[in-house]
């Protein structure tokens, strides 16, 4: 997706503030650069790339949460553990997650 799809998603999702999307779509338009080319001098060295990769995920996550409402971030975590999952076509265990059967 492109930071302007994924804005326009969370947009909808989140109910954002105009402001809110254009601080997200500005953080997104820079994560995908910073994302699509390796960090300096770490070519062929995956360990250091999967240590500067979590670096750059928590620095994205916090600045999601300088952006949105508490309520706001809890369901935007919420709804990339779902992206997460289905990215890689995992599926929860059936009956996590369901609501109980209607009492009677």
């Amino acid at each position: 997706m492109t930071p302007q799809e994924r804005t326009e998603q969370l947009a909808k999702e989140l109910s954002l503030t105009e402001e809110q999307k254009a601080k997200v779509l500005e953080h997104f338009t820079q994560m995908q650069k910073n994302f699509q080319r390796p960090p300096e001098g770490m070519q062929g060295d995956r360990e250091a790339m999967r240590a500067a990769m979590e670096k750059r995920r928590e620095e994205s996550n916090k600045k999601m949460k300088e952006i949105l409402t508490e309520e706001q971030y809890a369901k935007y975590e919420k709804m990339r553990g779902g992206m997460r999952n289905r990215g890689r076509g995992e599926q929860p265990p059936p009956g996590k997650g369901d609501p109980p059967p209607p009492q009677k």
